[in-house]
């Protein structure tokens, strides 16, 4: 596979951490921390904004590319607002690109300068598009959009790796939900562990299995971090992703802070003969 070998590549070519680095230190307090951030992320969605959000730009520039090229004279004024609205979209996009960029790994980082730079030259190929249209310069226009739109399609596949075969923005507790061992267990004791016997996942105190304790995945669902205990804050227990900051109620799985969009699946415990069973329950909206 030429370009999953290529993509590869670029994670790891470490010529790009000058960049990264840059990027990194060029991104504003506004997207680092807070209810910008927060509402950039798709907290308040219930999974990752950017995925979404990224339909907008390209379905704009793709149907204004299709106008041009099939569509004539009669369709150069549509075309053009279809290229200008693009642009106004591509703002928020970047923005919420940036923020899941934050979090990642440095190869996912690399890989995603990279991405970065060829959505910024479509970005600069479809603002050429709109000043030659606007111009009456139809044919330069159509050129410079075509040119656009290659650069998308490159960015595009880029994204699509990051997404589906890196994990970035996914749920990095879904293995959980299917009861698999690695979980902070909320009980009286903190020698809680997950052990496995003959393909089953039981928790395990002291030695013995505990009836109706209830227990969480030890990572953060947005970025994976390893989550960290914190003095109860108003008599309820919360957990911490040093990562990014998401702080999460364990009892409960209830989103209390942070960029995180997803809330903790709640792991209990049911009879099954002689031992106790781990169970996952989806602690639905989750967010206080």
């Amino acid at each position: 596979m030429p370009l999953y070998d290529l993509t590869t590549r670029l994670e790891a070519t470490r010529a790009l951490d000058g960049l990264v680095d840059r990027l990194d230190h060029a991104v504003p307090a506004v997207l680092r921390k807070g209810p910008v951030r927060d509402g950039l992320a798709g907290r308040w969605l219930g999974h990752p904004l950017h995925p979404v959000i990224t339909d907008l730009p390209v379905g704009l520039w793709s149907s204004a590319t299709v106008l041009d090229l099939v569509g004539g004279r009669r369709s150069h004024d549509a075309s053009t607002l279809l290229t200008a609205l693009g642009l106004v979209a591509a703002t928020p996009t970047v923005a919420s690109g940036v923020v899941e960029w934050l979090d990642a790994d440095r190869p996912r980082q690399r890989l995603g300068v990279v991405h970065a730079a060829a959505n910024a030259v479509a970005e600069v190929c479809y603002l050429a598009s709109l000043g030659a249209k606007l111009a009456g310069r139809r044919r330069a226009g159509r050129r410079a959009a075509l040119l656009g739109g290659a650069a998308l399609g490159i960015g595009g596949y880029l994204g699509g790796h990051l997404s589906y075969a890196r994990g970035v923005g996914v749920d990095h507790t879904l293995h959980h939900r299917a009861a698999t061992p690695g979980a902070i267990a909320v009980t009286r004791s903190d020698d809680g562990r997950l052990e496995r016997t003959s393909g089953e996942t039981y928790l395990v105190v002291g030695g013995t299995a505990v009836a109706g304790a209830i227990a969480v995945p030890d990572r953060c669902t947005r970025c994976g971090g390893a989550l960290q205990r914190l003095r109860p804050h108003r008599g309820e227990e919360e957990l911490r992703c040093p990562h990014d900051g998401s702080r999460f109620a364990p009892a409960r799985g209830a989103i209390l802070a942070g960029s995180a969009t997803t809330p903790l699946p709640r792991l209990t415990l049911a009879r099954a003969g002689e031992h106790w069973r781990l169970r996952a329950h989806d602690a639905g909206t989750g967010t206080t």
